[in-house]
């Protein structure tokens, strides 16, 4: 099984791995409680894995989650829990509907930095 290691000191966390299990990011928020930034880039990550960052890493300010297959639900989760987010890095995530742009367009009016696919750009 996957261990639980403290690291509560920790603000910012860069992993870039072909694919990270549920298990894996749950030990990683477990374990890193009070992280600002964390990239998780090409990790294969889908919604269940974005839902547990957005609920447990509160702190976050910078999130990188680019070429992963996050959905509107991660997505959604993201939005509802990380109210300190300045940036955030949805970028290659082709599960994320066009029906959804208007919502990271909310985001970006209230100042926060979306990076997203350009097929997000058209509506």
């Amino acid at each position: 099984g996957v261990q639980t290691c403290a690291l509560p000191i920790f603000r910012s966390f860069c992993f870039s791995c072909r694919h990270v299990r549920l298990q894996e990011i749950q030990a990683l928020v477990r374990g890193m409680p009070n992280l600002e930034r964390l990239s998780l880039v090409e990790s294969s990550m889908d919604s269940d894995g974005a839902i547990a960052i957005a609920e447990g890493l509160p702190y976050l300010t910078y999130l990188d989650l680019s070429a992963n297959e996050i959905g509107n639900r991660g997505v959604q989760a993201i939005i509802e829990n990380l109210t300190q987010l300045k940036e955030l890095n949805i970028a290659v995530n082709d599960r994320i509907s066009r029906g959804f742009a208007p919502v990271l367009r909310e985001l970006e009016s209230r100042g926060i930095t979306v990076i997203k696919s350009n097929y997000l750009n058209d509506f």
